[in-house]
């Protein structure tokens, strides 16, 4: 492994598991799956979840658009703390022409949320055209898995419209913790000059 001595790989590996730990703090929501699609339109369907902590790098969402041939359009991200009470960021992506069945990432880098407050976000599109992903968890006859258990799924942004059976497809990716990345590269430097 790397060529490095016993001692070298030691403090390679304790680095790594150091990185680790000071990495999980703050972890990202991935919620990928999907079987569905849920209209934008004028409802603009929404999802709300519970936070790592920590910086928000992107909100990603899954979209479709059956009419692509169309041309751009708009589709914009509010979040909000709570269930939609208190708009914190608004951001905006250009689907190009052609851009079908694809994750569109939502720049909201410099926003810091709470570990463990429920924060929500609604999509919309500037034409009503366009789908965004959904996942069935939960049908009559009883529960099909996968459900994300930090929040749900809003058909339209408000608190009353909460849909129990679905959840969006959606990620919330953090900002990666800087002191991880030091302790990973103090660890590496560490291994490299005892290796000398």
């Amino acid at each position: 492994m790397f060529g490095l001595n016993g001692k070298a790989n030691g403090t390679l590996v304790g680095a790594l598991i150091a990185c680790g730990i000071a990495g999980s703090a703050h972890g990202d929501i991935i919620q990928d799956e999907f079987d569905g699609r849920f209209m934008m339109g004028s409802n603009n369907p929404g999802q709300s979840f519970t936070a790592e902590g920590g910086e928000i790098e992107f909100i990603s969402a899954h979209i479709h658009d059956g009419n692509a041939h169309f041309g751009i359009f708009e589709i914009t991200i509010n979040l909000y703390v709570g269930i939609f009470d208190t708009l914190i960021d608004t951001e905006t992506v250009i689907m190009q022409d052609g851009h079908n069945d694809m994750w569109a990432d939502f720049d909201f880098s410099g926003n810091i949320l709470t570990q463990g407050d429920i924060y929500s976000f609604d999509v919309s599109s500037s034409s009503g055209r366009g789908m965004i992903g959904s996942h069935q968890h939960t049908w009559v006859g009883g529960y099909l898995g996968g459900e994300y258990v930090g929040g749900d799924f809003y058909s339209s942004p408000n608190a009353g419209s909460v849909v129990e059976t679905h959840d969006l497809a959606f990620r919330v990716t953090q900002v990666p913790a800087p002191g991880a990345m030091g302790v990973l590269a103090g660890g590496l430097a560490l291994a490299a000059r005892r290796r000398r």
